[in-house]
């Protein structure tokens, strides 16, 4: 298997008017093919005439060092898209320095009608996020530059050329412990289940992830007994909540449960809207402290307390 480290860069209105299907218009691809030992066995790197946004927002032009001249010899999306997927191959796996890049890249193939191509589910490698465990114990996400900069890695190119962009995440991949952290794998979700048979389950030692079909509304979602239900992450059994779902703002929804054998665990799930405006969730489930439930709690009497205030002033506003 080949590792496929990808960046992109991207366009957008100058005047802030988006295109509502594709807010983000690729005008780079860049990537770096490395085999298991992360050797380099080759690169890919392709400017791209722009269909949608013909003028650079001046952000573009100043961060990225492209202009229109730059852009309007090269080719098309569609074309380098099919070259790019090419030279991929078939066994391989993505890694990006965060988690836009394949979303983006979904998003623009389908507005293109590119006939889709890409594994369903899609796992890929969020590098920055495998640096952000191995060094910040998962609490701190950095930008590409700053990972550079702690790990004393030398600065050669520029930074935000797409496929210097992908050398210096090879480089932060070969400098980190990649093989111990490379299990943590990512899930793109731009496409997302259209069944109950298609949802994704993935267990790693330390939690359990799950993504859901596809609902109409966001609380249709919530009231869903596959998404409300907890397992411990080591047992699998089914867990009873002992504090009951809440919300904080209708689409991020805690919980603690308890398994008698392997202790207190805490659900996360988070509602987020298809792009046909359906809605799915995700949901994270892990093993936690009794400190870290007692903050779970915290937070829900915070937001109870909150919500009494509100009742409250409306209350006496209506007297």
């Amino acid at each position: 298997m080949n590792y496929i480290i990808l960046d992109l860069e991207w366009n957008q209105s100058p005047n802030g008017q988006n295109h509502p299907r594709i807010p983000f218009e690729i005008i780079e691809i860049g990537a770096v093919k490395v085999n298991e030992e992360l050797k380099l066995v080759d690169t890919f790197s392709e400017l791209i005439r722009p269909r949608i946004y013909r003028q650079l927002h001046y952000k573009v032009k100043e961060i990225c060092n492209i202009t229109m001249n730059d852009l309007k010899k090269c080719r098309e999306f569609p074309e380098v898209i099919r070259d790019f997927l090419d030279w991929c191959g078939e066994d391989m796996m993505f890694c990006t320095w965060g988690s836009m890049d394949l979303t983006e890249l979904q998003r623009n193939m389908h507005f293109h009608k590119i006939k889709r191509r890409l594994a369903f589910p899609l796992f890929y490698e969020d590098v920055q996020n495998l640096f952000s465990l191995a060094y910040f114990e998962g609490t701190n996400k950095v930008s590409l530059s700053d990972a550079v900069e702690h790990l004393d890695l030398k600065e050669g190119e520029k930074f935000h050329r797409a496929v210097n962009d992908a050398k210096y995440t090879l480089a932060v991949m070969q400098k980190m412990n990649f093989d111990l952290y490379k299990q943590y794998f990512s899930i793109d979700c731009y496409y997302v289940p259209n069944n109950r048979d298609q949802e994704i389950y993935v267990s790693f030692d330390n939690c359990h992830k799950y993504v859901s079909r596809k609902f109409r509304t966001k609380e249709e979602a919530a009231e869903d007994s596959r998404v409300r239900e907890l397992t411990c992450q080591k047992c699998g059994k089914k867990l009873k909540p002992i504090l009951p779902w809440f919300s904080d703002n209708s689409k991020t929804y805690y919980s603690v449960a308890n398994c008698p054998k392997h202790g207190l665990h805490s659900g996360v799930i988070r509602m987020k809207k298809c792009e046909n405006g359906m809605f799915y969730a995700t949901k994270v489930t892990k093993p936690i402290s009794i400190i870290s439930a007692l903050q779970i709690k915290k937070k829900q009497d915070a937001i109870r307390e909150k919500r009494r205030e509100k009742r409250a002033r409306i209350d006496h506003a209506d007297a």
